[in-house]
């Protein structure tokens, strides 16, 4: 094997490992648990940024508008706020 080769696959080896090693922060899981209750209408979370604090989703012809979605959404975290859900959750 040339020194290219070596280095190629102990670039690829490590990328991987790295890539499995990504999960999703406490602030996403909050969000993606909030819209739970909210996703059996037609709208689904397909993003949240690292933050929580964006988020965007698609449709799927339910009974839901994006709107109405989203004012789910903020009902549940009205209804358990990121402390009150973070504690609950081995945070």
């Amino acid at each position: 094997m040339t020194i290219a080769r070596i280095a190629l696959a102990v670039t690829t080896l490590l990328t991987l490992a790295g890539c499995a090693t990504f999960k999703n922060t406490p602030q996403q899981d909050y969000v993606y648990a909030m819209a739970r209750p909210c996703e059996n209408n037609g709208v689904q979370i397909a993003y949240v940024a690292p933050d929580g604090k964006s988020w965007r989703g698609h449709w799927a012809g339910g009974a839901y508008t994006w709107p109405e979605f989203q004012q789910c959404v903020q009902e549940q975290m009205k209804t358990r706020p990121y402390p009150v859900w973070l504690r609950e959750n081995g945070g």
